[in-house]
């Protein structure tokens, strides 16, 4: 037996298995995109609108939109429809929706707010780039749909270092009140949140020049927290008692 032709003719039977498998899988994954397409988005503008998004570079997507109500529109027939910019963040690896195409439709009319939440929460650091330059930076939206505050707060409460460290490098104002509680960066890091303790966040956030003798909309900042918070972070309140030494020792606050 000809064993160098039957170790090819193997090979080439597991990757005609692969290749039909792997074509198999972009075959389902592109009918769930259609299906959702002609679900939430029916009219044949909008169907038309996606699908040129979908197949042009990142760079030539602007000229796929005719109205910018487009990207206002979700469809009354169901509660939770997806804008149009929804959609493709949600199903970005399957629609090839890159950080690049985002940006794009972000500046071309569509309201980052769409995706701010989410974008905040799970993104790949390329996306949270790309997003923080085409809404406008560290401290814009002011009034985000996931609760009180900018894009800022909404990273403290959601920490991730790496984003931090962005946003840090653009210029973050860590002074920047919230319209409703008027907290800063330091007050929103006080409360429970994800990614990191409060003490971590605080920490951080005083090594990166935020002031700790900020007061919110009620009068309290870190030396009530200090006094009457309470941290599942810090069960033997060690954390505690270093951050009090810390604003004692670095910024001469009593708490």
């Amino acid at each position: 037996m000809n064993h160098k032709f039957f170790s090819i003719a193997i090979s080439s039977s597991i990757i005609t298995l692969i290749s039909g498998s792997y074509l198999d899988k972009s075959k389902n994954m592109n009918e769930r995109v259609e299906s959702i397409i002609s679900r939430y988005f029916p009219h044949e503008d909008q169907s038309k609108a996606l699908h040129c998004i979908m197949a042009k570079p990142n760079d030539d997507i602007r000229g796929c939109i005719k109205d910018k109500a487009i990207f206002r529109y979700k469809n009354p027939q169901f509660q939770n429809s997806p804008t149009m910019l929804d959609f493709l963040w949600v199903n970005r690896h399957e629609t090839g929706f890159t950080p690049q195409k985002m940006s794009a439709l972000i500046l071309s009319g569509a309201s980052p707010k769409d995706i701010a939440t989410n974008v905040i929460l799970e993104s790949e650091p390329e996306y949270f780039a790309a997003f923080v330059e085409a809404a406008g930076g560290p401290n814009a939206l002011n009034d985000l749909g996931w609760g009180d505050g900018s894009i800022m707060h909404a990273a403290v409460a959601y920490w991730d270092d790496a984003k931090i460290n962005h946003l840090a490098t653009l210029g973050a104002n860590w002074e920047q009140k919230s319209p409703l509680a008027h907290e800063t960066a330091v007050l929103v890091a006080r409360r429970s949140g994800a990614g990191a303790s409060e003490f971590e966040r605080i920490n951080r956030l005083l090594d990166l020049g935020a002031n700790p003798r900020a007061l919110d909309k009620w009068g309290t900042g870190l030396c009530d927290f200090i006094a009457t918070g309470r941290s599942t972070w810090d069960d033997d309140g060690s954390q505690r008692a270093a951050l009090k030494k810390r604003l004692k020792d670095e910024f001469l606050m009593e708490c």
